[in-house]
């Protein structure tokens, strides 16, 4: 409610009142506007015209000018100038991707591509920003702060062109690059993906089956990532017609990364595949099928009363473990996830009885909130660590989709090889910022109401308005975007 009786106000906000200006009360607040009187021909009355907020007013502080009213008295002041030029470009997006790949991935990006890094740097940020084919990245820097931020000149689209050819051609300094971000102590996990790529240019694109079950051209996208941060950390593309387990073994091989454990998801076991896995010395995490005869689910007789458990997620998990042919299965049992199991069950009973039947319920009972994973040691021994390991896989699912749907990666139109494996890095780097904005989410514990792109998209709405060859101001910033700002402690002045 705006209040406008002057007796209501105190005098520590009225000493402000000059003629030509008026007094609010807004939701408490004091704010000083500037107003004059203009002539209605149609009531024949004069009445007030608010010309904009001046300042709002505190007892403690006086007035304080608005931002908005600073630029316009600045551009009063300079009316007797020639204003030659307004520029608006976006700003707080490009300031913050500036201020999160300073640190690491701008001094080895030095190290490894000299010549071309800031443009590297470009590039990833219209794949986060715009997802942006090359064509149009040339228009989206025109409109952005990030050339001045980098120092570098908005290039053309044949140099974008032929930048990302001769990135691509240098996968060893891509390699070498994708070493720093791995550490010695830290376990990794792997999973590949399938990426649209209809060339006939390309030898690597090839027909195969695809997470759609169609017969189509495409790419094999093979990742490393951190156990630990969960960030990627090296990436590989290989024919898309090749399924072969060997290509991970081959991955590691080329990252030079010792502790990796592949952890696949419940329809590739087979005996075929552990044998390959074995061939190839690997180290996994395979979970079984319920139904898999090697699992011994008597051993949870009473397991509840026994001291084998731990603490996952504000929940306990009791586990048993037990050979089996030189190898090990751990038997997992999460007590809320069998209650919530029993409860789907009993629904249908009611809801869809030619399926369901009081029968199919107590030979489904003992299995229900389980879990069983066939695993050959390595870097992780203890049932609690495989059980956490498998777990994060759900973080690598969400990486590829944050890879297809943040970045727009899900297909390439490059027609050439070497622009091929150029895109794939610079969606490389675009994912390492994508990731550390993740987790500054996930620390927050602010997941729950903001994703990646509404940060993005609220950073990109910050402006820096120019005016003439010095005069820079950043634009007005709105309540909500306020508040991203400042949950995630990030600052764009």
């Amino acid at each position: 409610m705006v209040s406008r009786i002057p007796a209501a106000h105190p005098e520590w906000a009225t000493r402000h009142r000059q003629p030509g200006t008026e007094l609010k009360k807004i939701n408490g607040r004091y704010y000083l506007y500037a107003v004059k009187s203009v002539y209605d021909p149609g009531s024949k009355k004069t009445k007030k015209k608010s010309l904009g907020i001046i300042g709002s007013i505190s007892e403690k502080e006086g007035l304080l000018p608005s931002e908005k009213g600073l630029l316009k008295a600045k551009l009063k002041d300079t009316v007797s100038l020639p204003i030659t030029r307004i520029s608006d470009r976006e700003y707080g997006f490009s300031l913050y991707f500036c201020q999160q790949v300073e640190k690491e991935i701008v001094p080895a990006l030095k190290q490894y591509f000299a010549d071309d890094w800031t443009l590297i740097l470009a590039l990833a940020y219209c794949r986060m920003l715009h997802h942006s084919p090359l064509k149009n990245i040339p228009f989206h820097l025109r409109c952005s702060s990030l050339p001045q931020l980098l120092s570098m000149e908005c290039p053309e689209e044949q140099v974008v062109s032929q930048t990302l050819r001769k990135i691509g051609a240098q996968r060893n300094n891509m390699v070498r690059y994708m070493h720093g971000f791995a550490e010695d102590d830290d376990c990794v996990l792997v999973d590949a993906t399938d990426i649209s790529c209809n060339s006939s240019h390309i030898s690597l694109s090839k027909k195969g089956y695809n997470s759609d079950m169609t017969f189509e051209p495409q790419v094999t996208l093979l990742y490393i990532y951190s156990a630990k941060t969960h960030k990627p950390l090296f990436f590989r593309l290989v024919a898309g017609n090749i399924k072969d387990v060997s290509i991970l073994k081959n991955a590691l091989v080329e990252s030079g990364i010792n502790k990796a454990v592949f952890i696949s998801d419940k329809g590739f076991y087979s005996e075929a595949n552990v044998e390959r896995l074995d061939e190839l010395l690997m180290k996994y995490i395979i979970p079984l099928r319920r139904d898999n005869s090697a699992i011994n689910y008597s051993l949870l007789n009473a397991i509840e009363t026994k001291p084998s458990y731990f603490k996952f997620r504000n929940r306990y998990i009791f586990y048993t473990a037990y050979p089996h042919n030189d190898k090990q299965i751990c038997l997992f049992l999460d007590g809320r996830l069998k209650e919530d199991e029993k409860t789907d069950y009993l629904n249908r009973i009611t809801t869809m009885p030619e399926k369901y039947t009081q029968k199919g319920y107590g030979q489904k009972i003992q299995t229900m909130g389980t879990i069983a994973m066939l695993h050959n040691g390595g870097p992780i021994e203890k049932p609690e660590d495989v059980y956490v390991n498998y777990k994060s896989r759900g973080e690598i699912e969400q990486f590829f989709d944050c890879y297809k749907n943040s970045i727009g990666a899900h297909a390439s139109g490059m027609q050439n090889e070497d622009a091929l494996h150029g895109w794939t890095f610079i969606n490389h780097i675009a994912m390492q910022v994508t990731y550390g904005l993740f987790d500054q989410l996930k620390r927050k514990k602010l997941t729950k109401w903001y994703s990646i792109n509404d940060v993005i998209l609220h950073l990109s709405q910050i402006r820096k308005v120019q005016v003439n060859e010095n005069d820079t101001y950043i634009s007005e910033i709105d309540k909500k975007t306020k508040t991203i700002l400042s949950k995630l402690k990030i600052s764009v002045t």
